[in-house]
């Protein structure tokens, strides 16, 4: 995740939590006006709204020229005020927002002690270990801040982000469970079932299954978790898929053993007819998937469409030879095959 997105993401939360306008508060804001005003707070709206009223000027010529100079203006408020863990919170949400998160975690963990069930503090946290390349702590917090209820696009970036670099340069062992990105994102995915994330992690067993090869326990036992995941981003994604026709068609090879123990429960079938839609070729009127034809035109012949099996079928010969489908052809009514 960019460092820009990281911060559109970051200061869409700190507007959520913005509040009204205090009473009597309408002289002219100016910078010693708002610094007395943090200081002077004498409860938690007041000074959460002098924090925010302070963050809104950030970029703005004779306040805070980016979120790291707001950072740094911060820290150096009187220790009455600027241990205080709310300023403490912003001050490592300015810091994330800049990019600066290893800066970043320790006045985040300090706002978290005091408030362990706040999830923006828990994001900004797990994005601050993220730009530190602590990965699995940073999923930690980005678990639990999906716990905490926390649901916010800026999140899910994290995480995926946290997730590929705990995936990067992978190297799967056919005797391995499974591997260590897919424990990573279990319990987030428990606590918030993101679709992105299951289908991410879907095309990285399948991919991981191929590389290692047909031999070992690994690579089925990868492959059905790569039917599980892909499952789970389907059905959070209400059918919309991202992705193209080779992996459409191994989500849909990996479904076939769940739909071999439950029919007519999984997506099998729209898997494979979407693989057979992205695989076509229109400029050559070509399919370039041939093993698409042939696995659709089975699944079309389970659910008794002949016709449709037999077009497929003939679509498949027309490409070359395939014994699989003229075996199939021979099963289909007289009138279709």
């Amino acid at each position: 995740m960019s460092a820009a997105r990281a911060t559109a993401g970051l200061l869409l939360c700190a507007l959520a939590l913005s509040g009204p306008l205090p009473a009597g508060a309408d002289e002219k804001e100016t910078l010693p006006v708002l610094r007395r005003r943090l200081l002077e707070a004498n409860t938690p709206e007041r000074l959460e709204h002098a924090l925010d009223r302070l963050a809104a000027r950030i970029g703005e010529p004779g306040w805070f020229a980016d979120a790291e100079a707001f950072a740094r203006w911060l820290a150096e408020l009187p220790d009455g005020r600027g241990a205080d863990p709310r300023v403490r919170r912003r001050q490592g949400w300015a810091l994330v927002g800049a990019g600066r998160g290893a800066e970043a975690v320790a006045p985040l963990e300090a706002a978290r002690a005091d408030d362990p069930s706040d999830g923006h503090t828990r994001y900004w946290l797990g994005e601050a270990l993220r730009q530190a390349g602590r990965f699995a702590e940073a999923c930690e917090q980005l678990t639990a801040a999906a716990r905490c209820g926390l649901r916010e696009p800026a999140l899910a970036e994290s995480m995926l982000a946290a997730v590929t670099a705990l995936a990067k340069g992978r190297a799967p062992a056919a005797g391995a469970s499974l591997p260590a990105y897919v424990a990573a994102s279990a319990p987030f995915l428990l606590a918030w079932p993101e679709p992105r994330l299951h289908l991410t992690l879907a095309r990285w067993l399948l991919e991981d299954a191929r590389v290692a090869g047909a031999g070992g326990p690994g690579p089925a036992a990868w492959r059905a978790a790569a039917a599980e995941h892909g499952l789970g981003g389907l059905t959070g994604m209400a059918a919309r898929f991202e992705g193209d026709a080779a992996f459409a068609l191994a989500l849909g090879e990996a479904v076939l053993d769940r739909e071999a123990q439950a029919p007519g429960e999984t997506p099998c079938f729209d898997l494979l007819a979407l693989a057979y839609r992205l695989g076509h070729d229109p400029a050559r009127d070509r399919h370039t998937l041939p093993r698409a034809l042939t696995l659709l035109a089975e699944a079309a012949a389970r659910e008794g469409r002949f016709a449709l099996a037999a077009r497929l079928v003939d679509e498949r010969l027309a490409i070359s030879d395939s014994p699989r489908a003229r075996r199939l052809l021979r099963t289909l009514p007289p009138d279709q095959g």
